[in-house]
């Protein structure tokens, strides 16, 4: 039915063959997204919007199925590609809650100016490329929580969200040493060191005696060292260990 509609006047084999044709000739500009190893569910969604190919407002109503091409979201902005990935003042809310955090995300003017940007930096700067791409990712789904009237989260849980998400990604090894960038100790170490701005840090240590009484504690300090909550618990099956978690 959609063949019929545009009246290209061409074959479908003619149109097959176009299609392959300048499917071969988007390889070169896009084959670096290939090379970063993304997240399988970003690496689809980031070839789905260089290939015009994500449900977005106008997407949609270009083919007749909705009746508005404004952002869903209420900003009263027409929903494009330039809108979802550089230009959407929630997203933009999300980069700048991660630069507060010290992650200098890269903001860009269009589209094409971010695929362009993120190819040039793949091969100098492949995490923040990977971030970036996730956060665009995070982003999205986010938008569709609003559209289906669920509950959105918020710019602090998206970022903290992408940051997990990106640092549990087996092909990443250098996150832990960007967020460590400066000091003498790393994440993990003996040494105390700050949670990222207006996060809080719980530090956990546990031990076990030998007739099995086992006891766990923690302490809650904010992102200036700030002392906030402390806990402890005794019980006969325990385990011995001291980590650091952030929220």
């Amino acid at each position: 039915m959609k063949l019929k509609k545009e009246l290209s006047g061409k074959s479908i084999s003619a149109m097959v063959r176009e299609e392959t044709v300048k499917e071969v000739a988007d390889v070169d500009f896009n084959s670096w997204i290939y090379k970063m190893n993304l997240n399988a569910q970003v690496e689809l969604f980031i070839w789905r919007l260089c290939k015009g190919a994500v449900p977005i407002a106008i997407f949609l109503m270009k083919r007749k199925l909705a009746i508005s091409n404004l952002f869903p979201r209420g900003c009263g902005e027409v929903e494009d590609v330039n809108h979802v990935t550089t230009n959407c003042s929630n997203l933009l809310k999300v980069i700048c809650k991660l630069r507060k955090w010290g992650f200098l995300i890269t903001l860009f003017n269009s589209f094409q100016h971010c695929i362009d940007e993120l190819k040039s930096m793949s091969e100098m700067n492949s995490m923040m490329v990977k971030m970036y791409c996730s956060l665009l990712w995070y982003s999205w789904s986010n938008r569709n929580k609003s559209k289906h009237g669920k509950i959105e989260d918020s710019e602090s849980i998206i970022a903290a969200n992408m940051i997990s998400f990106v640092s549990l990604d087996k092909w990443n090894k250098v996150l832990l040493d960007y967020w460590d960038a400066g000091h003498s100790y790393g994440l993990f170490s003996d040494f105390w060191r700050p949670p990222p701005p207006e996060w809080y840090k719980i530090n956990i240590d546990g031990s076990l005696k030998n007739n099995y009484g086992a006891g766990i504690g923690g302490i809650v300090r904010d992102y200036k060292g700030r002392f906030v909550r402390a806990f402890g618990f005794y019980g006969v099956l325990g385990f011995s260990t001291s980590r650091a978690l952030y929220f």
